[in-house]
């Protein structure tokens, strides 16, 4: 269910009291049903958990909690993902290349005329 989904579900704010959950429960479950439907299918138990959670003190913090916990944008999990990765050397070396491609350059012609002059 997409962020604070209960309160939105009930048509009431994140700061409403017990009395005002139990009200928009029973408005929503009236209007539900005065629309000819059985109370007994997905909308009607959508309802029914919404109502069991924010009646509940104990539930509905622990629901507020995760609502409120930051969500991590995706340089902060990329970021997060490399802390713990040790680069290989090829790594390394095509970092170095991408960040200054004429030292990389350079230092591979210098390697090659190296080993040909090694080989005569």
């Amino acid at each position: 269910m997409k962020k604070n989904g209960y309160y939105t579900l009930l048509q009431i704010t994140p700061d409403a009291t017990p009395e005002e959950i139990e009200t928009a429960y029973r408005r929503e479950r009236k209007a539900y049903e005065l629309e000819g439907r059985a109370f007994r299918d997905s909308r009607s138990r959508e309802l029914e958990e919404a109502y069991e959670v924010l009646a509940d003190e104990e539930r509905r913090r622990s629901y507020d909690e995760n609502q409120n916990r930051a969500v991590m944008t995706m340089e902060e999990l990329e970021q997060k993902a490399q802390e713990g990765h040790v680069k290989t050397r090829l790594e390394s070396t095509v970092d170095a290349f991408i960040e200054n491609p004429l030292e990389m350059l350079v230092l591979t012609v210098l390697a090659m005329l190296l080993v040909l002059a090694t080989r005569s």
